[in-house]
């Protein structure tokens, strides 16, 4: 079901276009990291894009993600979206370089400056290991460049 008029008129109230971008801003209420959000009750639609995308372009098959190719949250605009499905978004996600990673990743246990020194060290990966507080495994896969292969400091 295409979402009524009243919507759209509602919708329109809570964006302005940025003339140097081409972005609309979502000036309404937002959630993290800055993505719009309006309920409506003839849509089943909660984030601000994908009700744009359903406004100005139709359906939302799949279960698939409606990304940004302008990497603004907020933008609403229509021709700075495209549907894409999970793994799409992620691997837009790293081209563009926004994927979390290394020491920048809330889950990481080594700094940079640890895995040059694990790269570095001539000892036994036992004994890194124990030295750094991970396991063996890590250090492998750090050595091998299977583990924070992304990182090529030589």
């Amino acid at each position: 079901m295409r979402p009524t008029t009243s919507v759209l008129t509602r919708f329109s109230k809570f964006y302005e276009a940025e003339p140097m971008s081409g972005c609309w801003l979502w000036s309404g209420a937002k959630i993290g990291k800055g993505y719009g959000v309006m309920g409506a009750p003839s849509i089943s639609e909660r984030l601000a894009h994908r009700i744009s995308w359903r406004l100005f372009r139709g359906e939302i098959r799949n279960s698939l993600c409606v990304l940004h190719k302008c990497d603004n949250t907020s933008c609403v605009n229509p021709d700075h979206l495209f549907l894409g499905t999970i793994l799409d978004n992620n691997m837009d996600m790293i081209r563009k370089g926004r994927m979390c990673r290394g020491d920048k990743h809330r889950q990481a246990r080594l700094t940079i400056d640890k895995v040059i020194s694990i790269r570095r060290d001539p000892r036994i990966h036992r004994l890194i290991a124990a030295d750094f507080g991970v396991s063996r495994r890590l250090v492998d896969g750090i050595k091998n460049r299977k583990k924070w292969s992304w990182f090529v400091n030589d």
